[in-house]
């Protein structure tokens, strides 16, 4: 679809699958519902790897050494726009909930509906915020370091999760929760999507295809499992997984420090200009 349509209309022509899948809600019927979802998802896979591919392709520069930090800008930027819906569709969801209170009050899941959207309106605040925060620091070329600042954050976080005891006089604790988780969504969104082409120049739509297959698949295999372990355990993976990520991340982090120290000033130059060319 990218091939044939390029970017721009890749996106415009993917949201025909989503206006699909949104019909389909009007009248869920499970013969119906598949089909879309199916579609939904075909076309989903195109939205997100053209629009990575776009957003990468405006931070291109012929000036050496910026292009990386050009990139963190603009998906700053842009993962600051998108992270607005959670607090859009929250707040609506909180408005009509509030609206009819008075009548289902004792609903128990009324108030975990309205409990929910209020954490995740928070951690939607949080993320926008940070993401263009995140997006303009990325210019002092301090990648290693933000990262590690987003692993001490999620590390953090899970830790809290698997010690604290919930309580009702301590629900605040689930907002200082979704503020961080928040933040590291801020630091690993915009700055992986600009160290995946930057890991792979001149192979966007290749690099962030597989960047986006990763995800999708890590989200088929949590919820695969998730169902059928308790909450300690599934932090635990998450730990786990976290671990495993930032191995690969210095690993691959040492590979390329080790590559341009090899290369003469002279060769880096001439590799950055062709790259932007």
């Amino acid at each position: 679809i990218i091939f044939l349509a390029g970017y721009k209309w890749t996106i415009f022509i993917a949201q025909i699958g989503f206006l699909l899948f949104v019909a389909a809600n009007i009248y869920p019927k499970v013969w119906l519902m598949y089909p879309t979802s199916a579609v939904c998802g075909i076309f989903q896979a195109a939205f997100w790897t053209a629009q990575s591919a776009y957003i990468a392709d405006l931070g291109k520069t012929d000036k050496i050494g910026e292009e990386e930090a050009k990139e963190n800008k603009y998906f700053g930027i842009f993962y600051a726009t998108f992270q607005t819906s959670k607090v859009i569709c929250c707040s609506n969801t909180h408005i009509n909930f509030s609206l009819t209170k008075g009548e289902v009050w004792g609903d128990l899941i009324t108030y975990l509906v309205l409990r929910n959207g209020l954490v995740m309106m928070v951690y939607g605040i949080a993320a926008s915020i940070f993401s263009i925060i995140v997006g303009y620091v990325g210019k002092f070329h301090r990648r290693s370091l933000i990262f590690v600042i987003a692993s001490i954050v999620c590390y953090g976080s899970l830790i809290a999760m698997l010690l604290w005891k919930p309580y009702s006089s301590q629900m605040y604790v689930l907002y200082i929760l979704a503020i961080l988780q928040g933040l590291a969504s801020a630091i690993w969104d915009p700055v992986v999507s600009a160290l995946y082409e930057t890991v792979f120049p001149k192979e966007e739509e290749a690099a962030f295809s597989s960047m986006w297959l990763g995800d999708n698949t890590g989200h088929l295999v949590v919820y695969l499992y998730a169902g059928s372990l308790r909450a300690r355990t599934s932090i635990i993976l998450q730990i786990i997984y976290l671990t495993i990520a930032l191995i690969g991340y210095f690993i691959l982090d040492i590979k390329q420090t080790y590559q341009q120290k090899k290369l003469p000033p002279v060769a880096l130059a001439n590799v950055a200009v062709i790259e932007t060319q």
